[in-house]
């Protein structure tokens, strides 16, 4: 997100979350794709949100930030709504491997 300190509010549902997290295009990657369809960027990893499913929920370029749907938009908002009461930080994502545990 170009470095915001977005936040989704406890009030935002699945579908909030996922417009704030700004997909683009409808097209799935069951697998993360080699590169970056935007920036041609390498590198491209999977986003796990607590609370909304075990294991990968979307994927996101390391070099410009897009992010790409593992699954359908209605299966992704599904799961975000399981998250939805959670306090959400994309900022804080960002740094949250360069941190020890709580």
């Amino acid at each position: 997100m170009g470095g915001t300190e977005e936040q989704f509010q406890h009030s935002d549902d699945g579908k909030e979350i996922f417009d704030k997290l700004e997909f683009k295009g409808s097209k799935r990657f069951k697998d993360a794709p080699k590169s970056c369809h935007f920036c041609q960027g390498n590198s491209v990893i999977g986003i796990e949100l607590i609370g909304a499913k075990d294991g990968v929920l979307y994927w996101e370029c390391e070099k410009c930030g897009e992010r790409f749907l593992k699954f359908t938009k209605r299966t992704t908002i599904k799961h975000l709504d399981k998250a939805s009461k959670l306090w959400i930080d994309l900022g804080g994502l960002k740094h949250i491997c360069e941190e020890l545990p709580n």
